[in-house]
This record gives structure tokens, sequence and C-alpha cells, in this order.
């Protein structure tokens, strides 16, 4: 999978057949955080299933309820601006979490495509000082893992994801790099219209 691969890395950021073992809630950890990450993961074990059947748009419209709920885009969209947050209009920042969210369902959709027996297990839950963290294995068929650091917050009563660690590296983090570099060099506008035409690529591609 090309996520493995690159753990993101290129733009960054992910399927109910799995097999999801889930350990007993520690003392103190809310229950729901967990069951959030395994909504999600089941979700995309489900995409990869569908793949080609579902094609690239199939799989966008199984994903796009989840991600929307599973997740905090609009926090999500304004920490990847960093500093340029601030300096947009309140129809910019509207915008932009709207392109955001259909790019973070778009990266998932692209990148979960196929099925070879993969599956997740929760392995960890722990409360931090801003939430909770989930620590989620993906195994192949061979049984080889790829650690998902989950980190979510409560918000309105809900967990929600607002970052995934992969062998060590924010994927949070690293889309504000990129993003605030575009942003300096090209400007907002450039930023918008190159994110517009990743989602493009990415549906012809067909995850392929």
């Amino acid at each position: 999978m090309c996520l493995k691969k690159r753990a993101f890395a290129g733009f960054s950021l992910l399927m109910f057949c799995a097999v999801l073992v889930l350990p007993m809630p520690i003392r103190g950890e809310t229950p729901g955080a967990a069951q959030v990450i395994s909504r999600f993961n089941g979700a995309l074990i489900e995409a990869m299933r569908g793949g080609k059947q579902l094609g690239f748009s199939g799989r966008y419209r199984l994903l796009e309820p989840v991600v929307t709920e599973t997740f905090l885009p609009p926090y999500m969209a304004s920490v990847s601006l960093g500093r340029h947050w601030k300096t947009l209009t309140q129809e910019q920042q509207r915008q932009f979490e709207e392109i955001y969210a259909e790019w973070l369902i778009a990266s998932y959709a692209k990148n979960f495509h196929s099925y070879a027996g993969e599956r997740f297990e929760i392995t960890k839950q722990s409360q931090t000082a801003g939430g909770a963290a989930i620590l989620s294995k993906f195994l192949n068929s061979q049984g080889k893992a790829t650690e998902f650091d989950y980190r979510l917050r409560l918000t309105e009563d809900a967990w929600r994801i607002v970052d995934i660690r992969i062998a060590g590296v924010s994927q949070l983090a690293n889309t504000r790099a990129q993003f605030v570099s575009v942003v300096d060099q090209k400007g907002f506008d450039e930023l918008v219209a190159s994110i517009k035409q990743k989602i493009k690529d990415f549906s012809r591609s067909d995850g392929q």
C-alpha cells in the first residue's frame, strides 16, 4: 500500500469486516475514544474490501460520513495553516475548512483501495493532557504491523480524531509544514488550487 510505504509523507494522511481486538478500558478512560477509532478502522477495511468495485467515488461516499463524524476537520484545517489562519477572512476560513475536509476524505479513499487480509487491532489507550491517545496496529496478511497512534479531543461530548502519528511522525504537523510553505511562497489561493488539483489526481488514479 502506498500509505505504508510513504506513511502519508507525500500528502498526508486512511476501513466493518476487520478483526478488532479491544482491550478493557483503563481506569478513568472514556470508552468512547476507542469506539471512535474502531468505527474509523472498520470503515477503512470496508473501503479496502470494496476496492475496484466501489471505485474512488464509491470509497469516497462510504468514508465521507465516517471521517466527518470521527475527525475534527475545522480544527485540523486551522492548525494546518499555522500563523496564516488568523490572516484569512471568515469566508476564506470557511472555504479552507471545506476543501480540507474534502482532501482528507479523498486521501483515505485513494490510499485504502485494495484488500489482502489486512486488519486493525487496538492495543493501547490512555488519557493525555489534551484528550486521549489510542494506539492501533494495522497488520497485513503476514502479520507485519504498522502502528497508528491516534490523538483525540473531547468536544461537545464526542471524541474526535485530530492527529495520527505514524512511525512517530505527526501527520498534522507534516501537513502544516507543507501547507505553510506553499502559502509562504505562493499564497493562499495557490494552496487551495493545489489541493483541488490533488483531489482530482486522486480520483483519476483511482488508488492505483
